[in-house]
């Protein structure tokens, strides 16, 4: 309540201006709240296949006067534009968490290990003939280690090396088909990263292993297109802030990028909605927090 502004709307910010967004979520939140604290059905709920969420206003176990739900499944939400700190595939980095193809061109990790090493027996050897005290010793251990566990756990490439590689799947079992547009935006004002067409990415196959997401879907395109996408989160709750360098927010408090699957708003994020065999993937920029894409 501390965002609450004298006209009863909310801000995204303490004692900023009033942000639509941020007063539609409060309130989501509160009426969440009050039905659960009064016993009633959530006020989200699934049918029985998992495909259509449905918004609630029933009294106790009722599902009376149901209607498509209005929020997004990619979790829209409304941070200011300099929050844009997600991974830039651009910048080579692979995200070892969801790309199941990261680390294969990782051939650098040895190299870097070994000179780290031999730095380090350079470093010893010094203080060993500057008769240095045994916590230096200690000390350049420490920074070795971290080094290596650093180098280790992280994949960086080129984007020469990261981009425009196919990824093999050896045990597929099925295809999905994802496409990724924008062209809600063909009466604004367009800017050089919007195409003409207003199709970051046609129709296209991928091949389907057991457990993948839409994200690793995205990913894989964006590897083998040369798309670039930047992500906030990781796992489940991963959020997607920018594709193409079109960006939430470019257009408006409620802009950004969600997705359909089946032409479904899902209400999970896109880490975590696991597909399957046929499935479509649908990524679209939206200027009303997904509404205006199941028009």
């Amino acid at each position: 309540m501390k965002y609450r502004l004298s006209d009863g709307s909310f801000s995204h910010k303490k004692d900023d201006a009033s942000n639509p967004s941020a007063t539609m979520q409060t309130f989501y939140a509160m009426v969440a709240y009050l039905r659960m604290r009064e016993g009633m059905t959530p006020l989200y709920v699934r049918d029985v296949n998992e495909t259509k969420l449905t918004v609630t206003y029933g009294d106790k176990g009722v599902l009376s006067d149901s209607k498509s739900a209005s929020i997004d499944g990619n979790n829209i939400n409304n941070n200011n534009k300099d929050s844009k700190n997600g991974t830039d595939l651009d910048s080579g980095y692979a995200d070892n968490s969801s790309d199941k193809n990261a680390g294969k061109n990782s051939g650098y990790k040895t190299y870097a290990i070994i000179i780290l090493l031999g730095v380090c027996l350079a470093v010893s050897i010094l203080l060993f003939v500057l008769k240095k005290h045994w916590k230096n010793y200690l000390f350049v251990g420490l920074v070795v280690f971290t080094g290596v566990i650093i180098i280790i756990f992280t994949d960086f490439s080129s984007p020469e090396n990261y981009y425009g590689q196919e990824t093999v799947k050896s045990n597929a079992v099925g295809t999905v088909t994802m496409s990724i547009t924008c062209d809600i935006l063909k009466d604004k004002e367009k800017n050089e990263h919007i195409p003409e067409d207003y199709v970051v990415l046609k129709t296209t196959g991928f091949d389907l292993e057991k457990g993948e997401t839409v994200y690793d879907i995205l990913l894989e395109a964006a590897k083998k297109y040369n798309i670039s996408v930047e992500h906030e989160g990781s796992s489940d709750i991963v959020y997607i802030s920018g594709i193409n360098y079109l960006y939430e927010n470019d257009y408006g408090d409620l802009s950004g990028w969600v997705y359909k699957v089946n032409g479904v708003l899902p209400s999970v994020g896109c880490g975590g909605y696991e597909l399957k065999d046929g499935d479509i993937i649908e990524w679209c920029y939206t200027l009303d927090l997904g509404n205006d894409s199941l028009k």
